[in-house]
């Protein structure tokens, strides 16, 4: 008689292991929409409950309202048309997706040489001294430009891929939780790399890292005609 499955205790929830065999059958022919199949009900309910949370938070912050009254930025401009629910293209994505620590809207300009973006960081992106952790900003750094450089090339179905990113830290960012703003800026166009930086601050004016980036066009093959 084998033993049954022991209950998994995160974040205040318990639920026991499924048939193992089942969910490597899973993981084999897909396994990224089988990890997300695998996150039970109260948990998706917990976690979508924190991101409406993070929502509101960044709808009730100051210096994105004031923003957002500013002329030349259309809201949420590169993020319309996408969700972070567990069904929506990006389910499993590590920084949009539903499972991570991070909720953001953004705006941008016409020509897409500058975007704003309104970020809820979580408690779980925080080190062990209670600030941003650094690994968490570049992540952040990393997902925003690539997508600031896919909108240049066409879209975020271009195919551009991150060459390069330096990061430099230059003060503890804080609060956490708490909304913080990014800004990505165009610096460069020629005609297969862009070079992007990036701005984490307050909102209010203080900085707390800086970012540059390189997004490669990729060159992709067409497929020779059958004769």
């Amino acid at each position: 008689q084998t033993e049954p499955p022991r209950p998994i205790h995160r974040l205040g929830w318990s639920c026991r292991l499924r048939n193992v065999g089942s969910c490597r059958a899973l993981a084999r022919a897909d396994p990224r929409a089988s990890a997300m199949e695998e996150v039970p009900c109260g948990v998706r309910d917990w976690l979508q409950g924190r991101k409406a949370e993070a929502g509101t938070a960044i709808e009730a912050c100051g210096w994105w309202r004031e923003f957002r009254a500013s002329p030349g930025f259309e809201t949420d401009s590169l993020l319309s048309g996408f969700s972070s629910d567990f069904s929506g293209p990006l389910a499993s994505h590590y920084v949009f997706g539903p499972l991570s620590p991070f909720t953001m809207k953004c705006a941008g300009t016409s020509d897409d040489s500058h975007f704003v973006w309104a970020v809820h960081v979580d408690v779980w992106a925080n080190n062990s001294m209670g600030m941003v952790q650094g690994g968490a900003i570049a992540s952040l750094f990393d997902f925003m430009m690539a997508i600031h450089g896919a909108s240049i090339r066409g879209g975020l179905s271009a195919p551009t891929v991150t060459a390069d990113l330096a990061v430099k830290f230059l003060a503890p960012a804080r609060p956490i939780p708490g909304v913080l703003r990014i800004d990505t800026r165009t610096e460069s166009v020629d005609e297969r790399t862009l070079r992007l930086t990036a701005t984490l601050g307050d909102g209010l004016g203080r900085v707390f890292a800086t970012g540059t980036s390189s997004i490669v066009t990729v060159k992709t093959r067409t497929p020779s005609p059958k004769l």
